[in-house]
């Protein structure tokens, strides 16, 4: 209490904090301010990594299965067209002859290796990368020999045009095979 001309009067109580405990009171702030800023960064990249995990690993676990199933499907359409070349060899020589192709007897043999025992090696998956590279060499050869759609005129330009294309497609699905390899479930078990 202080007096002052003879009353009596409160001192006021203000009654700062010392300076040590002042800052530890505004570094305490910081931290909680700090921390959860940090919880939301970490909630954020938690929903961010979900969804580049569901981008990136989607099929991760059927890998194998998906694996198998490509490969049987990019070639079922060569070994039911290799079993026609190799069953019917003279028909298959004369339509490689009617396309102008050099050799056609070779050429027919070659069509048949690929289409059929080619294509069978690559459905169980044995030499599968190095077969799929060449493979992609057979399907462009055949290509550009049999849908040279530029030189024909409609309707058999569109035909061929489309069929030029379907190889171009397949040549892809290959090319990522022979990168991708066979899978597990295939005799290189890779």
């Amino acid at each position: 209490m202080l007096k002052w001309l003879g009353e009596t009067k409160p001192q006021a109580t203000l009654s700062p904090l010392p300076v040590p405990e002042q800052a530890a009171n505004q570094l305490l702030v910081l931290k909680v301010r700090a921390k959860i800023q940090y919880q939301t960064y970490l909630r954020i990249l938690s929903h961010v990594h979900r969804r580049n995990t569901m981008r990136y690993n989607l099929f991760e676990n059927q890998r194998n299965e998906i694996i198998l199933l490509a490969r049987i499907l990019l070639m079922i359409l060569f070994i039911i067209s290799g079993w026609g070349k190799l069953t019917n060899f003279g028909g298959t020589v004369a339509y490689i002859s009617s396309l102008g192709a050099p050799m056609p007897m070779v050429a027919a043999g070659v069509a048949v290796v690929m289409e059929f025992f080619v294509a069978i090696a690559i459905v169980v998956g044995f030499y599968t990368r190095p077969l799929a590279f060449l493979y992609v060499l057979f399907v462009l050869g055949t290509a550009l020999i049999g849908h040279h759609f530029w030189t024909m005129v409609d309707p058999e330009r569109a035909a061929n045009m489309i069929q030029y294309f379907k190889n171009l497609s397949i040549m892809g699905g290959l090319l990522l095979l022979g990168i991708t390899g066979p899978g597990k479930y295939s005799i290189d078990g890779r």
